[in-house]
């Protein structure tokens, strides 16, 4: 029998200037032992389209975006995508501007 993974987000979105984007860890549990955490990364111009934001967002108002798009936008994306293992071997998953929409 396959099991579900089980996925738990950490609270905080923080900017993360290496990748221009915002940050979201979360951490999946297969429930057969293995955890793995996994680091979600927003980039500021997804944000920007999906906000269609016209000026340049501060790093804080980029994070609120990304807070406000979690639940009917981003959070979709991102299940699928972990519950298709289709995340970067190093643990990361990028979410792109095509896959939250304009």
């Amino acid at each position: 029998m396959e099991m579900i993974p089980k996925i738990a987000f950490g609270e905080v979105f923080c900017w993360w200037p290496p990748r221009t984007s915002v940050r979201r860890t979360c951490t999946i549990n297969d429930g057969q032992g293995r955890i793995r955490r996994i680091d979600i990364y927003v980039s500021k111009i997804a944000l920007m389209d999906a906000s269609r934001s016209t000026s340049t967002p501060s790093n804080e108002e980029l994070e609120a975006m990304a807070k406000r798009l979690w639940d009917k936008r981003i959070y979709p994306v991102v299940k699928q995508r972990i519950m298709d293992g289709q995340f970067a071997p190093d643990g990361t998953l990028q979410v792109t501007t095509a896959e939250i929409g304009r």
